[in-house]
């Protein structure tokens, strides 16, 4: 298998990146420049910003009068700062760090409804913070006509009570025509604080991986590693409906860092959550690539990355990872039909090069195949000989060191012939 750890070696660039950042736009502390440079001063080449899209939001105790008597809050975004202003700054950071890219994008709360009466004291806000990161939209444009309820471009209002998973898919089906990803955030947190006497209150949602369809995938790190990422959880009942032919394409995992300032939240990094990215090392020029915007967003759409958790003395790095069929590789993100043989094949190291213990858990289409415990620098190789005419199977590793250390893959798919 020399060769086809060579030919993945050959063709591919290791690229570390980090999503869902916020700047002074929305409610991060710092521009867009100094994020470049944060970032940059820890080894990651790709940003992927996503400031709050508008956070705004407006209560009537009689709704049927709610344009005269309401009252209305609205915080710092995109859509207050100007969407046109945003994509600029981004722009000129991007000319002044050529060696990195950065990509816009929002944290969109498409909807919000709700629930009590003020007067009563008993007014409860919902689905808040039920937040999907919308990444790659190029016109202001695109920004303006999002459907919220905030901005009033969205088919609902927030006095109809809950409209389940329709708000959302919506906003799925938007950005899909305009040529955006979709990506849900923190599915499995639940939100609940007080502003001004009245409750927020945003139950995990991770059932709507389930839910809806369209959307590009999922965060799994810090919450959406549990009842999600699990062995047969949540994204493998998705990722089984993609094999069973009841989903049009597959549901690919990122890690979000979630960043406004620095030591936030008991102390995060901005590198500690991570998307490592695999990008073509040659363009079809057989040129040295460079990693382009264009890149990123290809690798984003078809699963060419994992999503890694760290710590500030080190982290686990995934060497590599390829099935090899029939002599030929395939990474994160492939599917091929074939009759052959399945042969697995994984390296991870310590960022540090020292000996971390390590558990690699290889799961197949939902279920733990095998389990390999040892310490970096650890290799795996082993064959699937169990294969069923006729199935479309998958590949994906779980890779745990010592707490928080972990790694998820994106899957690889095969046809059995």
């Amino acid at each position: 298998a020399v060769s086809a750890a060579a030919q993945v070696s050959q063709n591919y660039q290791r690229v570390p990146g980090i999503i869902h950042v916020h700047t002074k736009a929305s409610d991060g502390i710092f521009s867009v420049e100094e994020i470049a440079k944060r970032a940059k001063s820890k080894g990651i080449k790709i940003v992927i910003l996503t400031d709050s899209a508008m956070r705004k939001a407006q209560y009537s105790p009689l709704p049927f009068l709610r344009s005269i008597i309401n009252k209305t809050v609205e915080l710092n975004s995109v859509l207050k700062y100007g969407p046109g202003k945003y994509l600029k700054e981004i722009e000129t950071a991007n000319k002044s760090n050529p060696d990195m890219v950065i990509i816009p994008g929002v944290e969109v709360s498409p909807f919000y409804y709700w629930e009590g009466n003020y007067f009563r004291k008993n007014l409860v806000m919902h689905n808040w913070h039920k937040n999907i990161l919308v990444i790659g939209l190029d016109k202001s444009s695109d920004y303006k006509y999002l459907p919220m309820v905030s901005n009033g471009k969205s088919r609902f209002n927030q006095y109809q009570g809950d409209k389940g998973s329709a708000p959302y898919q919506d906003l799925i089906d938007y950005v899909n025509e305009k040529g955006g990803l979709c990506f849900w955030s923190a599915p499995e947190v639940k939100t609940e604080t007080t502003y001004a006497g009245i409750k927020l209150l945003t139950l995990s949602y991770y059932e709507e991986l389930l839910h809806t369809s369209g959307y590009t995938g999922f965060a799994a790190f810090f919450e959406g590693y549990r009842k999600i990422g699990e062995p047969a959880g949540v994204w493998d009942e998705v990722l089984m409906e993609y094999c069973k032919g009841k989903r049009g394409k597959p549901v690919w995992t990122i890690g979000e860092i979630d960043y406004h300032y620095e030591g936030e939240a008991g102390g995060k990094t901005i590198d500690e959550v991570q998307t490592v990215f695999y990008l073509p090392n040659v363009a079809q020029d057989f040129s040295p690539a460079k990693i382009s915007r264009q890149s990123i967003l290809n690798a984003l759409r078809s699963g060419k990355m994992y999503a890694l958790w760290k710590t500030k003395e080190y982290g686990l790095i995934l060497d590599k990872f390829f099935i090899d069929v029939d002599g030929k590789p395939l990474i994160m993100g492939d599917e091929i039909t074939s009759s052959g043989r399945v042969k697995i094949y994984c390296n991870i190291i310590s960022s540090d090069g020292k000996a971390k213990p390590v558990k690699v858990k290889v799961i197949k289409s939902g279920s733990i195949l095998k389990i390999f415990e040892g310490f970096t620098p650890m290799n795996v190789r082993f064959q699937d000989s169990n294969l069923e005419k006729g199935r479309k199977i998958y590949y994906r590793l779980d890779i745990e060191g010592k707490y928080p250390h972990r790694i998820f893959t994106n899957p690889v798919f095969v046809n059995i012939k």
